[in-house]
């Protein structure tokens, strides 16, 4: 008799699985983002441990007698939920990553407009055809991310003329922190990232907040800019936190839309590696996405190349529509 595949397994709310498994599932899921270039902090793994336990985060639990299991987190904002799925290595991956996503869809509260699912535990591969089979089988959109890395060296400690004549930097903690959040959603309108981390200007401010408040890192004033103009306009921003003792990540860039090809970005960037030089650090990382080809360029052109890849399956109700089953009891 072969043992039970997907199709016959049984997805439970998280909380019914035995902590100890819940802190081994977090565990693994932190270490698989963090390999691939996410940010997020060690402790997240206890804090998600035990708030997927009490209930507080909601997530989805696949047992597995040899392993095979898997993990969903997810979070609501509003009509919109953003999920994570993780599976343990194993043949039937695919599977279980498409029942973890199925299930999900149909454990959502009704009138859940969009969510944003990533995939983690496959091979590049495998998590390319998993997406693309959703896309297929469930509708939605399959969005690729790139995270790309440039060493920082001894070039880097080079002085950074101005983009224009009156301009100035100033730290962003001497901003209002509304005021930044208000260019990063003007920014973002109407690109291939919009409304990819906030649906709101208010959600957008409170990102940032998080940012400076370390959430995600120790954030590197140092290296975190914003651009003023000469008639006091604020036109660029650039956040950047610690990854770990060598790496730091831009958690942030963004340019007023009607400066861009100003040379603002390339600016703040150098600004950034020239800060970083001094600081010590060996590497600089970001995340972009595929079809933001304006970023991709000026990235490629200051020396980043691509390390991983990571995709997120976009997915929306059609009008009038359910979600797809199975159901899982909340």
């Amino acid at each position: 008799m072969s043992a039970p595949g997907p199709a016959d397994a049984t997805v439970w709310p998280a909380r019914d699985a035995p902590s100890d498994e819940l802190l081994e599932r977090t565990h693994r899921l932190w270490k698989e983002l963090v390999r691939r270039g996410e940010v997020l902090p060690r402790s997240w793994v206890e804090e998600a441990a035990r708030d997927l336990k009490s209930g507080e985060l909601p997530g989805l639990w696949l047992p597995g007698t040899t392993g095979a299991a898997g993990l969903v987190v997810y979070s609501m904002r509003q009509e919109r939920a953003f999920a994570h799925v993780h599976v343990d290595v194993g043949s039937d991956q695919g599977p279980r990553a498409k029942l973890l996503v199925r299930t999900l869809l149909g454990s959502l509260p009704t009138g859940v407009r969009r969510v944003d699912i990533g995939l983690s535990g496959l091979s590049d591969e495998a998590e390319d055809a998993v997406g693309r089979e959703l896309v297929t089988e469930l509708g939605g959109v399959l969005v690729l991310r790139r995270a790309m890395e440039r060493p920082i060296g001894p070039a880097d400690g080079i002085v950074v003329p101005l983009p224009s004549e009156g301009a100035r930097t100033m730290p962003i903690r001497a901003l209002p922190t509304a005021q930044v959040a208000e260019l990063d959603w003007r920014a973002f309108q109407g690109t291939a990232d919009a409304n990819l981390v906030a649906d709101t200007v208010e959600e957008d401010r409170r990102g940032i907040e998080e940012l400076l408040e370390g959430r995600l890192g120790r954030f590197l004033d140092e290296a975190s800019e914003a651009l003023v103009t000469a008639d006091d306009r604020l036109v660029g921003a650039i956040l950047v936190s610690e990854q770990d003792p060598q790496h730091a990540m831009v958690c942030d860039i963004v340019v007023e839309p009607s400066d861009r090809r100003r040379g603002i970005g390339r600016f703040l960037l150098r600004r950034s590696f020239r800060a970083l030089h001094g600081l010590g650090y060996g590497f600089l990382r970001l995340w972009v996405t595929e079809a933001n080809l304006p970023a991709r360029s000026l990235y490629e052109e200051l020396g980043f190349l691509p390390v991983s890849t990571a995709r997120i399956y976009r997915w929306g109700p059609p009008s009038g529509a359910a979600a797809p089953h199975p159901q899982v009891d909340r």
